[in-house]
């Protein structure tokens, strides 16, 4: 099968797409004396279940949110960022919500629909608003379900 354009979704920041569609063997980019670290290249998880999504952060200068994105086309959608927003999904926690580095999370009662991709972001702040600054490599997360057989 092709190879999908980055050109094609100018909506996901170019870092992203390039570790995303590559499958990068690194877990993490660096900027500078920043880095970013998404270690887990895929899950397994039962519906029901609680889903661990690892992130670690080194970068104490740059304002701006870290935030769990899901794959989805033609926009990502926003999961989890580290500050207060009016949209919260009660089953999303931050294991370490003190830590300045570790943004791993925690979706609680895991449903068919959390099947994904999952990419952790740094964002910088600037005079347009906020960009990329340090992307993960992506975790493909598989739910799995015990399906009942049909007695007939």
């Amino acid at each position: 099968s092709p190879v999908a354009s980055w050109e094609k979704f100018p909506s996901i920041p170019r870092i992203l797409w390039f570790n995303y569609n590559l499958g990068s063997s690194f877990s993490g980019v660096k900027a500078e004396d920043s880095w970013l670290s998404q270690p887990q290249r895929s899950v397994s998880v039962r519906i029901g279940d609680i889903l661990h999504l690892k992130c670690q952060v080194f970068d104490n200068f740059t304002p701006g949110p870290v935030k769990w994105l899901l794959v989805e086309e033609p926009q990502w959608k926003l999961i989890y960022q580290d500050i207060q927003t009016d949209e919260v999904d009660e089953r999303i926690t931050r294991d370490y919500p003190n830590s300045n580095t570790d943004f791993t999370i925690s979706i609680h009662n895991v449903t068919l629909e959390d099947a994904g991709t999952y990419c952790c972001v740094k964002e910088k702040r600037g005079l347009r608003g906020s960009e990329v600054l340090l992307g993960g490599s992506g975790t493909c997360v598989v739910v799995e379900c015990e399906c009942e057989q049909m007695v007939g």
